[in-house]
Parts: C-alpha cells; structure tokens; sequence
C-alpha cells in the first residue's frame, strides 16, 4: 500500500508530471520567472477622505419625489398617536458604520412614500448621534419626526394621493 501523494511537495518522484509546473506557479500566484504580481496592481490607495458634512449638504434624495412642505409642527396629540402606532412596528432602515448617507436618505424617503410611518434604527457602530441625525431627517425628507428613543428614530410623512394614517385633530 502506498502513501498519498501530495502534488505540491517537492519528491522528485511524485505524481506530478513535467507539464504541470506551469499550473503551480499559476496556483500559488507567480509566473513562469517566479515574479510575485511586479506591477502592485492589487492595491489601491487613496487619500481621499470621506467629508459626511460635504455629503450631507447635498442630501437631497436622487429620487426626485413630489413632496408637501412640512407645514405646522405636530401636536402633543398628533405625537402621541403616531408612537402608538409606532410602537408595534419593526425597523424598515438601518444606519450602519457609515451613519448618515445619502444612500439611506434614499431608502428612508421611499420607506417614508410606501408606509408613511417609519422605524429607523442607529445599529451600534454608527457614528453620528441620534439626535443630530433626527434633525438632518425632517429638512432632508419633508417629514416629521414623531420619537427618538434610545437608538430609534420614529419618521412620519403624510401621503400626498392616498394617506393611510389620520392623525388626530389638533
């Protein structure tokens, strides 16, 4: 009984035929002189720093939606309503290590068109604060924010065709 034959050891008389030199150098990443990769193509550099703030101020949703002016602030009542019916919901959109961006603007603005209430979550490796995020929302979105509570962000945003949420008079 004989031995497994490893093709990569370095036994003369392996299994290894005089052809397939070629296939490990192919396999460990050199080429046929034994250069490792000369060019350095693999790694990209950059000294591009990503400003959030620059970002943010043009932080205009790339879905241009027809949007109502927020109008008058809600009530106490008008509150109070909207976190009752908040409070069952899951989160639809939630900011990760890259906080605030105008890729979450987006999906918070089509959440915002589909179900007019949204739960927002800041996961635990978001830099920006809760508070701060709740105020760059209602300008950016035309939409109210109903609660902030913990890491949770509660947005309202009637709407414009067939509104399913009647708030309370004021």
């Amino acid at each position: 009984m004989s031995a497994p034959v490893n093709p990569g050891s370095a036994n003369p008389g392996s299994a290894n035929p005089a052809g397939d030199d070629d296939l490990e150098d192919e396999l460990e990443g050199g080429d046929e002189d034994g250069d490792e990769n000369e060019g350095g193509d693999d790694e990209v550099e950059t000294d591009e720093t990503y400003d959030q703030e620059a970002v943010l101020a043009d932080a205009a949703p790339s879905v241009k939606r027809k949007r109502v002016p927020l109008g008058e602030p809600l009530t106490g009542k008008q509150r109070r309503y909207l976190r009752s019916l908040g409070h069952e919901l899951e989160p639809l959109v939630q900011l990760g290590k890259q906080g605030l961006t105008p890729h979450v603007l987006d999906a918070i603005d089509e959440a915002l068109a589909r179900h007019e209430l949204v739960k927002i979550r800041l996961g635990t490796e978001c830099p920006d604060d809760r508070d701060e995020v709740a105020q760059k929302l209602g300008p950016a979105l035309a939409a109210h924010v109903a609660q902030t509570i913990g890491r949770t962000i509660l947005a309202y945003r009637r709407h414009l065709q067939k509104p399913v949420i009647h708030l309370p008079k004021r």
